[in-house]
């Protein structure tokens, strides 16, 4: 059983810098790399500064009205982007072979 990445500290990629652009908030690398996002996304990821993940839970539910699945969830995609550094590395990823996904039916986007 995978335990819970979230468990440990998360801080900010220090390689990465906000930036609003009038529209989204981007959250960018010197050579202009990087993630957009919303207001949401990206408070969640200033919140993580290295505390406990706990304490952050607490303040960023409290002060942004959401709930603690959400910033679970966010904070979660965020370490996968590479734009949050957890104190432990994340586990790795199962990949679904072509032969898992073939009989999938297609839908549209």
């Amino acid at each position: 059983m995978m335990s819970d990445p979230l468990r440990g500290l998360y801080r900010q990629n220090e390689a990465y810098q906000p930036r609003h652009d009038g529209t989204l908030w981007l959250l960018e690398n010197a050579d202009g790399w990087g993630l957009a996002c919303d207001e949401w996304v990206c408070k969640i990821w200033q919140a993580f500064d290295g505390r406990p993940t706990a304490e952050i839970l607490a303040g960023v539910t409290d002060r942004l009205g959401c709930s603690a699945a959400l910033v679970e969830s966010t904070a979660k995609v965020l370490a996968r982007a590479g734009m949050l550094l957890p104190a432990e590395p994340l586990p790795s990823l199962e990949r679904a072979s072509a032969s898992d996904v073939s009989d999938l039916s297609p839908f549209p986007l």
